[in-house]
Order: C-alpha cells, then sequence, then structure tokens
C-alpha cells in the first residue's frame, strides 16, 4: 500500500509540473497585453541584450534582394582587427554589389546585397564543416554533406539543421567591421 501511494505522488508530481511549465510557456508565445500569465517567471536578458546588439537583417528580407542575373563578385582576405570582438573587412567602397568576401582568419564570409552587408559563419550549423563558394551556382556547398546554401546563408537542400550563422555588421564612418561577439544561428 505505501509502495502505490508513493507511485502515486511521483506520478501527480510529473503530472503538475510539465501542466505548470506547459501553462508558462503558452504565456510567453502570447503577447504581452493579450495573456494573463498564472506563473510569474523572470525572463533573464539575452547576451544580445546586454551587449547592446542589433539583430542581423533577417534572412527573409536579403532572399529577394539578390539578382540572379548579376553574379556575385568573390575574393578571399584577412581582416584587421579593431578589439578582440571585432573584425576589420575594409572600406565600404572596396565591396561591388553583390560580392562575396571570406574573411580567412575569422572564418566568416561578408556578403554585400542591395539591402546593405551581412556576415555569414563559413561553417555548417550542424557537422561543422566548412562550406565552399560555387561561383557557377552562385551557392555555398558543403562538400561533406552535400549541403546547398543561398547567397544569403539560407539552406536550400540537403540534410539541413538550420542556415548559415549570422553576425552583425557595423559600418563605422567608411569602415565595415563585423562583430565577432554573438553568432546567431536559425533553425
Amino acid at each position: 500500500m505505501h509502495h502505490l501511494a508513493y507511485r502515486w505522488t511521483i506520478w501527480s508530481s510529473v503530472l503538475l509540473l510539465s501542466a505548470l511549465l506547459t501553462v508558462g510557456s503558452l504565456c510567453f508565445l502570447m503577447p504581452p497585453e493579450a495573456s494573463i500569465p498564472l506563473i510569474s517567471v523572470a525572463r533573464s536578458p539575452s547576451l544580445r541584450e546586454v551587449a547592446g546588439l542589433r539583430d542581423p537583417v533577417p534572412v527573409a528580407e536579403l532572399a529577394d534582394l539578390v539578382d540572379p542575373t548579376r553574379p556575385a563578385v568573390y575574393r578571399e582576405m584577412i581582416a584587421g582587427r579593431r578589439d578582440l570582438t571585432r573584425a576589420v573587412a575594409g572600406h565600404v567602397a572596396t565591396f561591388p554589389v553583390p560580392s562575396l568576401t571570406y574573411l580567412s582568419n575569422v572564418d566568416v564570409y561578408l556578403v554585400r546585397t542591395t539591402a546593405g552587408f551581412s556576415a555569414l559563419w563559413s561553417r555548417d550549423p550542424d557537422r561543422r564543416y566548412r562550406t565552399r563558394w560555387d561561383a557557377s551556382r552562385q551557392r555555398f556547398v558543403e562538400p561533406n554533406e552535400g549541403v546547398i546554401f543561398s547567397l544569403t546563408g539560407r539552406c536550400l537542400s540537403g540534410p539541413c539543421f538550420g542556415d548559415l550563422g549570422r553576425y552583425t555588421v557595423e559600418v563605422d564612418g567608411d569602415t565595415v567591421l563585423v562583430d565577432l561577439r554573438v553568432r546567431v544561428i536559425q533553425r
């Protein structure tokens, strides 16, 4: 009899905890003005908020701004360093539209489209294999798994586990800087 009461206590505790977590997470999915939270959970600020970073341009906005009739100019270079957290890519005028520059010492592709600059991590988000630029297809290709990414880093085919990671790009005067503090991976 004692054994059954113990099982009942554990089972009811698990059910109560899962119900509370479900209700709590649903409160965060609704806009604040539409929800009345039953559980008050303090939300800690994200690293992006603490560092005061802006979000990179969303991939959906960049995808419409890539002109398939004008191939991206590809080149490789070594970025300078402003400090430990920012790489100096160069002057704005040195990057034509559209262009793709691989910054080899920081493992980042700097993309310039009509929307502006975007910085992509050159590694596949799942296996961390380095992608290569295929100029004939105007696509990033990860040769080990056959994953194909667009110029904006969006996964197009293959075993996709997300888009290429993105960094924030800042233009300080006429200098292009890549902020390496936070890499955003969209799954």
